[in-house]
Order: C-alpha cells, then sequence, then structure tokens
C-alpha cells in the first residue's frame, strides 16, 4: 500500500481498514484486500475518510468483461449507490442479507464516516445466538 493510501485510511481505525480502499487502487489491489477481508466487496473511501461507495467482485468481474484491465483504478467501476446503516443492528443486518443478499453491511455516521463493519459472519453469530435462545440485539 503506498503512503497516500496509508494517510487517508489512517483515520479508520485498523481493524477496518482491511474493508477500504481508496479510488485509486486498482482492481489487483482491490481484489487482494477482498480477499484479506472475506467479504466479497470492499467500501470507497475519499480523502475526507467518507465511504463514497461499494465495490464488489460483481463489479469487478463486470469491469473485467468489459474491457478494463487489472490495473485500472476501481474509481470508476464502484458504485456509489449503496445500503448501509446507521448503528450495529444486526436484526436489520439479518434481513438485508436474507432479503437482498448483502454480505457487508458498513455502520456509518451522519457524515458517512465508517464506524463500524458488520459481516456475514456477525449476522450467523447474531441467529445462533437467537436459536439458543440468548438475550435479542
Amino acid at each position: 500500500m503506498d503512503d497516500e493510501k496509508v494517510d487517508v485510511l489512517g483515520d479508520i481505525m485498523k481493524d477496518l481498514s482491511i474493508y477500504c480502499i481508496t479510488p485509486s487502487y486498482t482492481i489487483k489491489e482491490a481484489l487482494a484486500q477482498i480477499e484479506e477481508n472475506k467479504n466479497r466487496a470492499v467500501l470507497v473511501v475519499d480523502d475526507l475518510g467518507r465511504v463514497s461507495g461499494l465495490l464488489s467482485q460483481g463489479d469487478i468481474i463486470r469491469a473485467l468483461a468489459s474491457g478494463a484491465n487489472l490495473f485500472a483504478s476501481v474509481g470508476q467501476f464502484s458504485s456509489p449507490s449503496f445500503m448501509y446503516l446507521k448503528s450495529r443492528d444486526l436484526e436489520k443486518a439479518y434481513q438485508l442479507a436474507k432479503t437482498r443478499g448483502m454480505t457487508i453491511f458498513p455502520v456509518l455516521d451522519d457524515d458517512f464516516k465508517l464506524i463500524d463493519v458488520l459481516t456475514l459472519f456477525d449476522v450467523f453469530d447474531y441467529v445462533e445466538e437467537k436459536m439458543r435462545g440468548g438475550k435479542d440485539d
């Protein structure tokens, strides 16, 4: 990762940085980030630290199929329209996974800055806890 990317992502908590890229990342770098986070997508973060889009494996496949190469920047291929949560609402994440097939659930503040990321693994843990009769989140 080059210095610019480290500086841009520096405000984001270290454990959340595996879900984030900047628009200047290449498709190849984005794929490496997706492989690291194991959630089939990454969040695109602008130079002010705001989440400005989402890039999925499907977006990358469509870009490559249309002639892009692995070294093209992802800025033109990410989706600026994406679903997000305003709080760590595991029930809502479960419903979105079930009805929309989402695998990653960014939790954003009012300025679109990343607060947290819920994953399918979090949703599975939540469902298992509910099935055991545990407390409701």
